[in-house]
């Protein structure tokens, strides 16, 4: 199993373990949409909820796994890259998959990370009944979330660089 499964393996148990624990714990009616300064501002069913947070984690799943199936059989005239033509040479093609197909998933697990991240910040909200769990550490999450999704784009982008000859 790659390791990127095994990660989306841990998400998936983490968004499960949080259904599994918070359902029963939570009111009917929960907040679900919050403020900047972490007021609840939206209200939806706690089923609702958990329906929400597993179709986006059901969905971000699916685009892992398809990502990864259809990088390698995407033409060279789909794919947007920079120096393309010496990183889709065909002695090169299958690395430069493999990297796309790493970085993508990467990009997804971590956005998908942060996902059930924030929807354990609003069930904390919602069980506790203290909006303090969506300032301090929405704020901080987003932060890290923007900051190594910045460092990942960077990467990409230097990893595509034509080397030198």
């Amino acid at each position: 199993m790659r390791f990127h499964h095994v990660v989306l393996v841990a998400i998936v148990m983490c968004m499960l373990a949080q259904g599994i624990y918070y359902y029963p714990r939570l009111p009917e009616r929960v907040a679900s949409q919050f403020d900047a300064v972490g007021h609840p501002g939206g209200w939806v069913t706690r089923t609702g909820f958990f329906v929400f947070e597993g179709a986006v984690v059901a969905g971000m799943t699916v685009l892992v796994l398809f990502l990864e199936w259809l990088v390698p059989r995407m033409p060279a005239s789909r794919v947007s890259l920079p120096n393309k033509d010496y990183w889709l040479a065909p002695e090169r093609r299958a690395a430069t998959d493999l990297m796309i197909q790493r970085w993508s998933a990467t990009f997804l697990l971590l956005s998908l990370g942060f996902v059930v991240y924030v929807m354990q910040l609003a069930l904390l909200v919602n069980v506790t009944g203290d909006n303090a769990y969506m300032f301090v550490p929405m704020w901080a999450g987003l932060g890290a979330f923007l900051l190594l999704a910045t460092a990942l784009s960077v990467k990409l982008i230097r990893q595509f660089r034509k080397p030198r000859e």
